[in-house]
């Protein structure tokens, strides 16, 4: 499942947009690759999709 199947046609709660933060910070490395930065990416992409599902859905 990608990010996407995951928030498709479910009622949004914080725990689904944590959910949905570590899946595209999955997509992000794989896609990308591993490399030194990753460390630094990986809790910063996950941060920014918690932040902006968040001001979508209004669920903070």
């Amino acid at each position: 499942k990608n990010a996407e199947d995951l928030l498709l046609g479910e009622i949004p709660t914080q725990d689904l947009i944590q959910k949905a933060g570590k899946k595209i910070a999955e997509e992000m490395i794989n896609k990308s690759g591993y490399r030194w930065s990753t460390e630094y990416k990986e809790p910063v992409v996950k941060s920014l999709i918690d932040r902006v599902l968040n001001r979508i859905v209004e669920v903070e």
